[in-house]
């Protein structure tokens, strides 16, 4: 599965994350030179993170990419159309599953 990097959205909600095939994660960085990936499903289960990676999929397709999910839990994903870049709305997100808030 490739995914991109994207950013640390447990503390700010608007980064972004990245979906692919079954599964979401974020990358941040601890301190410098070091990365850290965290995978949904390595937190609430590979069944559970395929439900909600499935939702971005109807709308990003299997390979995934980049979305968003803002202060009200609504997810958007930017689209790529004919008249130019869209952002989406894919649905409601499930608190209890998403990441735990740190």
């Amino acid at each position: 599965m490739h995914l991109k990097q994207a950013s640390l959205l447990s503390k700010k909600w608007g980064a972004p994350h990245e979906a692919g095939g079954d599964d979401i994660r974020y990358e941040y960085s601890p301190r410098p030179f070091v990365e850290k990936r965290v995978r949904l499903s390595s937190v609430i289960g590979k069944e559970r993170a395929a439900s909600v990676a499935h939702m971005i999929r109807g709308v990003k397709g299997f390979a995934g990419g980049r979305f968003y999910v803002n202060e009200f839990r609504a997810i958007f994903a930017p689209v790529n159309r004919a008249d130019g870049l869209k952002y989406i709305y894919i649905g409601q997100l499930d608190l209890n599953d998403w990441f735990p808030k740190q």
